[in-house]
């Protein structure tokens, strides 16, 4: 009967209800679980990063060399300018689930003058709405090039010789399309969790 018909609809949708409201209390729980855990984390990252620094020079350099997607992308004057990286460290947003950082410090060097260039990567909208995989937004500090020294315009100048789109500081400035960009997600989830087995080129478990 309709009324039959009614009352079992009326039924599903609030089973539905209740599974919603299952799953925010479960994403909500999730969330506040993952940043205890990136806050127990940080003391160690911030530990390993010091040890980096203080007593392992060219650590990064050598990790990036060493890791195969990275070390495809790279052309010599990337290399030798990496070679001035001190710090790499990723961080995240307050919401976790908003996105993150990656930070590139660098000591003085004779490229550019800046100590930090960051790279951040939003994966909510205004309205703080995860966004689908397709539409995250990156943006990128501006590189204060020193005079004569800007990287990209010189791959600008010898496209032939040199590879242009996959260098380093290519990668860094380009904001066009974040959804594709894999090497940050090999940046964040591979080399900055574990840089040790690239610097002393061992495979993974």
């Amino acid at each position: 009967t309709n009324k039959q018909f009614q009352k079992s609809v009326e039924n599903i949708e609030y089973c539905q209800s209740k599974i919603k409201d299952l799953d925010i209390k479960e994403m909500e729980e999730m969330k506040n679980t993952a940043q205890k855990y990136s806050d127990y984390k940080k003391i160690h990252f911030d530990e390993r990063n010091k040890i980096i620094r203080n007593e392992l020079p060219h650590f990064w350099k050598t990790a990036f060399v060493n890791h195969p997607q990275i070390e495809e992308l790279l052309t010599e004057e990337d290399v030798e300018s990496i070679d001035y990286l001190v710090d790499l460290y990723v961080e995240d947003f307050e919401d976790i689930r908003a996105g993150y950082f990656l930070h590139f410090e660098f000591s003085t060097n004779p490229y550019f003058t800046n100590t930090v260039i960051t790279k951040e990567y939003h994966l909510m909208d205004k309205n703080h709405k995860v966004l689908g995989k397709k539409e995250p937004i990156s943006v990128s500090s501006e590189i204060k090039w020193k005079p004569d020294m800007d990287l990209l315009a010189k791959k600008k100048k010898d496209k032939k010789k040199r590879k242009t789109f996959s260098a380093f500081f290519s990668w860094f400035t380009d904001n066009e399309d974040p959804a594709s960009d894999e090497l940050a997600e090999v940046i964040k989830e591979d080399l900055w969790l574990n840089p040790l087995q690239y610097f002393l080129d061992i495979e993974a478990d």
